[in-house]
């Protein structure tokens, strides 16, 4: 249903996919929701509602430095709400690539 690849905890509109995730720790967390049908979405909205956090066996979770996700058929892959491309598609943590000035 949905693969995701997070630096932070929240996902969309605060979709707490990945909460153990911080943007300091030099890894991005995988997620693989397996489709969950209407009825097992359903199930799951009040407590989604509540903590904003998605708990269900169909959820799997795994914390790497680099993956490479690929798809049978062309997907499209967005980063941060926007459309980069296609897939396959490789992410990869690459510490001290960014540089950001901020004041004292």
């Amino acid at each position: 249903m949905l693969a995701a690849v997070l630096n932070s905890p929240t996902y969309g509109a605060g979709l707490r996919l990945a909460p153990g995730a911080t943007i300091y720790d030099g890894s991005i967390h995988v997620v693989l929701i397996e489709d969950i049908g209407t009825i097992g979405v359903l199930r799951l909205l009040p407590r989604l509602m509540g903590s904003g956090e998605l708990r269900t066996s169909r959820v799997k979770r795994w914390q790497v430095r680099k993956v490479r996700l690929t798809t049978r058929k062309p997907s499209t892959f967005h980063g941060d709400g926007e459309i980069l491309g296609s897939t396959p598609v490789e992410i990869e943590v690459v510490p001290g690539a960014v540089q950001v000035l901020a004041p004292a």
